[in-house]
């Protein structure tokens, strides 16, 4: 099983956008971005690692119904 962190990593590393598209268009910090690429950020925000995974997934993160 993998974290949310980890997903979101996978997805920002096979995406086909730029780190500064992806800032752009996902309204977060360019900085930020390039230290979770080179996984420079040992505690990331989770709001922040959600607002990414959602717009690299394409849709809102779902978690299961317990």
């Amino acid at each position: 099983m993998s974290t949310l962190y980890e997903q979101t990593l996978e997805l920002l590393i096979a995406s086909d956008l730029t780190i500064q598209e992806i800032a752009t268009q996902a309204d977060l910090p360019y900085d930020w971005l390039v230290s979770i690429r080179y996984d420079r950020v040992k505690n990331p925000s989770v709001n922040r690692v959600q607002k990414l995974y959602e717009f690299l997934s394409g849709g809102p993160l779902s978690l299961g119904e317990k």
